[in-house]
C-alpha cells in the first residue's frame, strides 16, 4: 500500500528529486465511491501492478475495457495513471479530463492532469490545474508539492526562449492532371491547345522553411515564418512552379481558448516567370466549448494580383470560417472536425469576370498527431457563383476537395508522409470542367 501512496518522482523534469507522486491513489482511497463492480478483479489487478512498477503492463490491461468503463471513477483513475506512468502521456491528459469533468472535485486526478500537463510542456494548463488544487485547501505535504511545481512553472515561463525551426521536404509522385485543364478537344468550335488540355505527369518536389517563435508576456508569442517551394513536371514544364512565402503571427494562448492574428505574403513563379502574388491578414479566435470541444472562427482579407497583362483576374477577397472540432474517446486520440466558410471574390477592374461569391463545408479527422504514426482524412465541397456569364452562360462551379495520409517518424526529426489528393470540379462549361488525382510520398527533416 505504502508504494501506491508514496510513489517517487524520479525524473530530472520535476520540480525536485524524491517528491510525493502517489497523492492521487491515496486520495482516491479516501474518497471512494460506489462504482459498479464490473471488473473488480482487473481493477484489483491494475493497482498491484501499479504498486510493483509495472504501469505497462496496467495500461495494457486496462486499454481494452475503456469502451465500456468510461465514466467508472475508479477505472479512468488507474487507466490515467498507468498511461501517464507508461509514457502515453497525450492519451492521460484525454482520460484526466473525462474524469475530472464528471468529478471536479477529485484532487487526485487533478492532481495527475496537471502533472501530465507539466511532461508535456503545456505550462499554462499545468498552472491551472495546480491552482485549481491549492483553492481546494489540500493537506500541508500535498500543498508543498504543488508549490514546488508552480515555483518550477514560473521560472520556466520567466526562462522560456526564442526557438528556431528549420525543416526541409523533399517529395516525388504523379499527377493525373497537372495543368488542372477539361478532357474537351474543342471549345466553341475552337481547337484547344496542348497546353489547354489535360496532361498527367511524375514530378518531384523541393520545399523548406524556417520559423523563429519569441514569447513575451504571460500567454502571448509571436511567430515568424518564411519558405520556399519548387515543383517540376517531367512531362508539363509549363506547369513548373516555384513559390515563395513569409508570414507573421501574434497571439495568446489560454485554457479557455486563443485569439491571433497573422499577416501573409506569398509570390508565386510558373514557368520561370511571375505569375501571381497574395497579401492576406486574417484574424483567429478559438473557444474551449468543452474539455473536449473547441470553437474556432476566423476572418481573412486578401489581395490578389497578377501581371499588368493578366490584371483582369486581381481579385480582392473576404472569407469568414465558422469550425468546430471534437476529440474523440478511442485509439490514436482521433480529432473530428467540421468547418462552414463563406466568401466574396471582388474584382479590382470592373470588365473582370472573375467576380464571384462562395460557401463551403468541410469535415476531416486527424488521428495520432502527438505520436510516432498519425493520419488524416478530409473531404469538403464549395459552390462558386460568378457574377458575370462567361460568353454569355451564366457559371456555377461546384468542387469536391478530399484528402488522406499518414506520418509516420521512425526516427527523431525524420518523418515520411505519404499523400493522395482528388479534385472534382463540376460545371456546366466544359472548358472549366476537371478531376485531378495527385499521389505523392515525402521524406521531411526538422531541426529545432
Amino acid at each position: 500500500m505504502l508504494k501506491s501512496v508514496f510513489r517517487v518522482l524520479g525524473d530530472g523534469s520535476n520540480p525536485s528529486g524524491n517528491l510525493i507522486k502517489g497523492i492521487g491513489l491515496f486520495m482516491l482511497l479516501l474518497t471512494q465511491t460506489a462504482t459498479a463492480e464490473i471488473t473488480p478483479d482487473i481493477l484489483n489487478q491494475a493497482r498491484m501492478l501499479l504498486d510493483g512498477g509495472k504501469a505497462i503492463e496496467a495500461y495494457h490491461l486496462l486499454s481494452p475495457h475503456e469502451s465500456a468503463e468510461a465514466g467508472n471513477r475508479d477505472f479512468d483513475y488507474l487507466l490515467g495513471l498507468s498511461a501517464l506512468d507508461s509514457g502515453e502521456v497525450s492519451r492521460a491528459v484525454f482520460v484526466f479530463e473525462r474524469l475530472i469533468q464528471v468529478s471536479p472535485g477529485f484532487g487526485g486526478a487533478r492532481m495527475e492532469l496537471a502533472r501530465a500537463y507539466f511532461q508535456l510542456g503545456e505550462l499554462h494548463q499545468a498552472k491551472y490545474h495546480f491552482d485549481k488544487l491549492l483553492s481546494l485547501s489540500p493537506p500541508d505535504h500535498i500543498r508543498r508539492v504543488i508549490e514546488q511545481y508552480l515555483q518550477s512553472i514560473e521560472q520556466q515561463l520567466s526562462a522560456q526562449h526564442p526557438q528556431w525551426n528549420l525543416n526541409a521536404e523533399l517529395a516525388a509522385g504523379h499527377d493525373t492532371n497537372a495543368n488542372s485543364a477539361t478532357d474537351a478537344q474543342t471549345f466553341f468550335g475552337f481547337i484547344l491547345s496542348e497546353q489547354s488540355k489535360r496532361l498527367g505527369s511524375d514530378f518531384s518536389s523541393l520545399q523548406s522553411a524556417v520559423s523563429y517563435r519569441y514569447p513575451f508576456l504571460d500567454g502571448w508569442q509571436i511567430d515568424a515564418q518564411a519558405g520556399v517551394m519548387h515543383r517540376d513536371y517531367v512531362d508539363a514544364p509549363f506547369v513548373n512552379t516555384t513559390m515563395g512565402d513569409v508570414s507573421m503571427r501574434t497571439g495568446l494562448n489560454r485554457p479557455w481558448g486563443s485569439v491571433s492574428l497573422t499577416v501573409n505574403g506569398s509570390s508565386t513563379d510558373v514557368d520561370q516567370s511571375f505569375n501571381n502574388q497574395v497579401l492576406a491578414v486574417t484574424l483567429d479566435a478559438s473557444e474551449s466549448i468543452s474539455k473536449v470541444q473547441r470553437l474556432n472562427q476566423s476572418v481573412r482579407y486578401g489581395q490578389l494580383r497578377f501581371p499588368t497583362k493578366s490584371a483582369i483576374r486581381d481579385l480582392d477577397s473576404q472569407v469568414y470560417v465558422l469550425g468546430w472540432s471534437m476529440q474523440v474517446q478511442a485509439v490514436y486520440r482521433p480529432i473530428m472536425m467540421v468547418s462552414f466558410s463563406y466568401g466574396v471574390d471582388t474584382p479590382v477592374l470592373e470588365n473582370s469576370f472573375y467576380g464571384k461569391e462562395f460557401g463551403g463545408a468541410r469535415i476531416g479527422v486527424i488521428a495520432g498527431s502527438s505520436g510516432p504514426l498519425g493520419f488524416y482524412l478530409t473531404t469538403g465541397l464549395t459552390e462558386f457563383t460568378y457574377d458575370t456569364p462567361f460568353f454569355g452562360m451564366s457559371r456555377t462551379e461546384r468542387q469536391t476537395i478530399t484528402s488522406v495520409g499518414a506520418i509516420w517518424k521512425p526516427i527523431k526529426s525524420w518523418s515520411i508522409k505519404p499523400a493522395v489528393n482528388y479534385t472534382n470540379n463540376e460545371t456546366d462549361i466544359e472548358l472549366f470542367k476537371y478531376n485531378r488525382l495527385t499521389a505523392q510520398i515525402g521524406v521531411r527533416f526538422d531541426l529545432r
